[in-house]
Formats: structure tokens, sequence, C-alpha cells
């Protein structure tokens, strides 16, 4: 068009659209992003949003002398694990940690739980819980949530378990693992010898391998143990050493926690075995329960040969990985939830 020809304060016809429509192409990448990053915070922020215990008014309460698998009790300590990786009085000060409630606090005004101790070494974490009303105590282990955690998590070596005796120099357990919790342990197990009443250990990912080494270590009663997307923690020998203890080994659907360390016939008798009875989380509003047999999966038709193979592949793409949003404290806490209710209304 000839210039000439546009009158003065007009505009060439499209002049306006072509100005901006480059910001219209923007819209729907930053909605992408920010649902990216929402997708991505329950993989990065385990404790999710500062919701726990919200349905606690309409569940039943917990029974700490129940050692047997109970829907309404795995939600309590699912969100017992889920919380612990809120601030202790340790972190809270740092700042950005500033806009989060005090954990202590916050059990207070919401559960019959209360912190009677916490500990914090070189990034691991432990926490003590007694039940307001009534006799019963729960030992809570965080998972992992510090990079040197997860070098320790790759540290997949058996190492001789140091706490075995003379006649059981067999036992194996994750080097790594061992390592952590030897730093926090001498730490706690003074305050358990005396407690009274049911004891319950429990912890999610690298809290549940911590749970598991305790069961063996302390010498005290354990009810029972509750991990949530646990990682195998020692060989057959270890795992012969909870023999009797109740243990719910709760999985949720693709979580390939789990699967790890994999499974390595080279190792022979210091090879990684699961212990105590599977109840795996489907995508469906039901528990697929495994008796005695740790080693069950719960979707063979889903795990994959080499999973740590798998998780690389799985982290190429821009979005989180199904097999690390099923490992989030959340989705194990908002299937139980929704069991826990389902099972009650029966």
């Amino acid at each position: 068009m000839d210039p000439r020809n546009i009158e003065e304060g007009s505009t060439e016809p499209g002049a306006d659209n072509r100005a901006k429509s480059p910001a219209l192409p923007l819209l729907p990448l930053i909605n992408e992003t920010l649902e990216l990053r929402q997708q991505w915070e329950k993989v990065v922020r385990p404790e999710g949003a500062a919701d726990w215990f919200a349905d606690a008014d309409s569940m039943p309460p917990f029974d700490p002398s129940i050692s047997t698998f109970s829907p309404t009790n795995a939600w309590w300590l699912s969100e017992l694990c889920r919380i612990a990786y809120t601030p202790d009085g340790k972190e809270a000060g740092r700042f950005w940690h500033r806009d989060k409630p005090s954990r202590h606090d916050y059990l207070d005004r919401h559960t019959p739980f209360r912190e009677v101790l916490n500990l914090h070494k070189t990034g691991n974490h432990v926490s003590l819980y007694r039940l307001a009303d009534r006799e019963g105590a729960v030992l809570c282990f965080r998972g992992t949530s510090k990079l040197r955690q997860w070098l320790m998590n790759l540290t997949a070596l058996p190492a001789t378990w140091t706490r075995a005796s003379e006649t059981d120099r067999g036992i194996c357990v994750h080097q790594g693992f061992q390592i952590l919790f030897n730093r926090v342990w001498p730490l706690i197990e003074p305050s358990l010898v005396d407690l009274g009443g049911p004891l319950i250990l429990t912890g999610h990912s690298l809290g549940g391998a911590f749970a598991t080494l305790a069961a063996v270590a302390f010498s005290g009663s354990v009810t029972s143990l509750v991990t949530f997307g646990s990682p195998r923690v020692g060989n057959e020998a270890f795992v012969q050493q909870l023999a009797g203890l109740p243990i719910q080994r709760i999985v949720n659907h693709h979580d390939i926690v789990p699967l790890l360390p994999q499974r390595d016939e080279k190792l022979g008798e210091r090879d990684f075995r699961h212990a105590g009875d599977l109840y795996y989380l489907g995508q469906e509003i039901r528990v697929l329960h495994a008796q005695s047999g740790p080693e069950i999966s719960g979707d063979p038709a889903w795990e994959p040969v080499d999973p740590l193979d798998f998780l690389r592949q799985s982290l190429g793409r821009p979005e989180p990985p199904e097999c690390l949003l099923d490992h989030a404290p959340t989705a194990y806490s908002e299937k139980l939830r929704a069991l826990a209710k389902a099972v009650n209304l029966t």
C-alpha cells in the first residue's frame, strides 16, 4: 500500500494485530509452564500444601495397638510422614521456610499427636510423637530432602551390618543408608527405652529405610513397622532379623523407589531384598495385598527391567514422570484417605 494514501491517524489494516500478535502465543506457554511447575512441586516439595490432616475430624482415631493393616491408621501415618518434611525448630529460621507453620503447633491444634522430641543431624531428621489421649508412640523418619542424602542413596553397595553380632556376620545392608542412619540413631535410641505402650516405626522413602534399620537396631519392643515407598534395605540375612515383626510395606502404583536398589544375582547372598508384606495401592481405591511375598510385584506388567535406566529416560521429558509423582507423599496420603473413607462407609 502506498503510504501517501494513508490518512493521518489511521493505520494500515492488520498493523494493530501484527503488533499484538507476538503476545498471544505466550498465554498457552505461560499456562503450560505454570502447570509443569505445579506438577514438579509435588516431587520437589514432598510436604505438599499446608493442609495436613485436613480430614482428621471425619476419620476414626488412630489406634496404636493395631499391628495389622488398617487404612485409617495408614492414613494417619502417611500424614505424619508428609508433615515430617516441614521445618523443625532448627530449620524454621531459614528464610525459605518463613511462610511455613510450626509443625509442633500445627500438630497440637489439628491432631492427637504431640511431638515430644525431634533430632536433626547432618540433614537427617527423626521425630518422636506421643498420643495426647492414650498410651502409644510413633517414631517417624523423614525421607530424602538433601543433596548429600541423594548421593548416599546412590551408594547402593552392600556393606556388613555394623551392629551384627559375631554369629551374624552375613548380614548386609545398603552402605549409604547405614552411614546416614548411624549418625542419628545413637541420639534417638535412649529416648525409646522407657516409653511404655505400643511403638510404631514409620517413614517415607529414605525414612522408610531408616525405620527398617531401626526395627533391627532397637533392642526393645516394636508393635509394627509401616513404610511408604521404601527402597530395599538389606539382604536375606537382614530380612530374617525382622521375622515375627508385623511389617506393612505400602507401595503406590508405579512408584519406582521400591524397585531400588535393583536386584543383582551377581551379589549372591549379599543381594538386596524387601521385608514384610506388600500392600499395593493401585489406580483404583483398593489395596492388593501380597501376603508373605516381599518380592511380589504390585504391577508386574509395568515393572521395568532396569529401573534406573527407565528413570533416566523418563527424566528426558519436561513433565515429571509418573514413577516420581507416584512416589510423592501426597499421592500416598490421598489414596489412603479415599480408601479409609470407603472402608469406613461399608
